[in-house]
């Protein structure tokens, strides 16, 4: 809940939360999971099982862990101090991670370093989701949230603009043997990460006046369920969540799929980031300002749209392809540009209002179990899209893409939904 500080201490915590996710965002650029983690993946190996695992086991488990703390943090007067405790850890692991990738030089070993390196990582910072978004509950005013939101992916957007061109240019170094670009792009994701960590832990936070006692996950989950059974609005909100959710799991098949069977360049992957981030930069500051005055609801609609966009987009290349015996590289290099340019947008659209419109939703009294058990559902959700894998190794991509057409089709009547309860009251 909300807790007014005065001017002074809400812009000096405003401000650092916009340079954390700054920094944080420069360092995801460096290590984005639906394209550098997967070119990394995809040349230890050829299983689609694991390059389908990538994405979705970053942010399940950075999802997962919530609901189990809810019953304990609503505990405690400040989460910020949670918060630090992960901080040491997740420089640890991903300390470890690049010396891993510096270092060890046989296929195997290097992919279960990674893979398990990288878990240990995703799930400390899962334990620092909830603390994370309750210290932005606490000091961002409500009016504010979606700009807050906004301006944290757009500067970080100006300044990933860089970043994606140092992806380009690393993956693009012939004079560089494999998998020396990765550790040094691993390496500048560390430094970003540390100083996007550091800004946070600045922020000054209110003791929480309402402190409950411990509770353990068993009952949680019983009081979550309950809330589920009587907001229907909330059950709207899931829906449109875990549809957009399930949704993204053919999005990191797009390049490997053209790289593939349709003679794609890896080089490409650079640009697509340069595009996504330019695309992103625009949406970000664009949706920021319309937020306030169309609601957070329309922005996730728009969300749904642009992804069932993306998902035609593409399946027009492949019906393409199979009716002309081949569209060629340049072709299918190409035409994955708007794809990954919707996907900016979808990104932006849930970035700037996802979060916000969960705080709308969430009655202020169980505004921790709201958060805890939204995205622990999310993370189940999350870890299912890793079938995707599985789904293209038995039926084949199109079967995957076909899913996340009618998965963005269900977001988007969600959302409709969502809309019509939030307007009756």
């Amino acid at each position: 809940m909300y807790q007014p500080l005065g001017r002074a201490v809400e812009r000096h915590n405003f401000r650092l939360g916009v340079l954390n996710g700054l920094f944080v965002l420069i360092a995801d650029t460096f290590i984005d999971p639906t394209l550098v983690l997967v070119t990394f993946v995809n040349q230890l190996t050829a299983n689609s099982v694991l390059i389908g695992l990538v994405a979705p086991l970053r942010d399940a488990a950075w999802f997962l862990p919530q609901i189990s703390m809810t019953g304990w943090l609503q505990s405690r007067p400040h989460r910020l101090d949670v918060y630090r405790w992960t901080v040491w850890g997740r420089v640890i692991t991903l300390g470890a991670l690049v010396t891993a990738v510096a270092v060890v030089r046989d296929p195997g070993w290097l992919l279960f370093a990674f893979f398990s390196l990288f878990t240990i990582y995703a799930i400390i910072s899962g334990v620092s989701g909830l603390p994370f978004l309750e210290v932005v509950g606490k000091t961002v005013p409500p009016n504010r949230r979606a700009t807050f939101f906004a301006l944290r992916l757009f500067t970080g957007g100006i300044f990933s603009l860089g970043a994606a061109a140092g992806v380009r240019w690393l993956l693009s170094q012939e004079t560089l043997v494999f998998p020396q670009q990765f550790a040094l792009l691993f390496g500048a994701a560390l430094v970003f990460y540390t100083f996007g960590w550091l800004m946070f832990i600045g922020i000054q936070e209110p003791p929480d006046p309402d402190v409950r006692p411990r509770v353990r996950t068993r009952e949680q989950l019983q009081r979550a369920w309950l809330v589920v059974r009587e907001d229907r609005g909330y059950r709207h909100f899931l829906t449109m969540r875990l549809s957009l959710t399930l949704a993204g799991a053919a999005v990191p098949f797009f390049a490997v799929h053209a790289q593939r069977t349709l003679s794609g360049t890896p080089g490409m992957v650079g640009l697509y980031l340069g595009v996504a981030t330019l695309v992103g930069l625009t949406a970000n500051a664009t949706l920021g300002r319309l937020a306030p005055r169309i609601g957070n609801q329309r922005i996730m609609e728009l969300a749904g749209i642009s992804g069932l966009g993306m998902a035609l987009l593409v399946a027009a290349l492949l019906i393409f392809d199979a009716a002309s015996g081949g569209v060629g590289a340049n072709v299918a290099d190409l035409w994955l540009v708007p794809v990954f340019v919707l996907n900016a947008v979808r990104d932006a659209c849930m970035g700037v209002a996802g979060t916000p419109l969960l705080f709308d939703v969430a009655r202020d009294k169980d505004q921790t179990l709201y958060l805890g058990f939204t995205n622990s559902i999310q993370g189940v959700g999350l870890l299912a899209t890793g079938l995707g894998g599985v789904v293209v190794e038995i039926f084949g991509f199109p079967v995957l893409l076909a899913v996340t057409a009618v998965s963005y089709a269900a977001a988007i009547w969600a959302s409709r939904r969502l809309a019509m309860t939030l307007a009756a009251g």
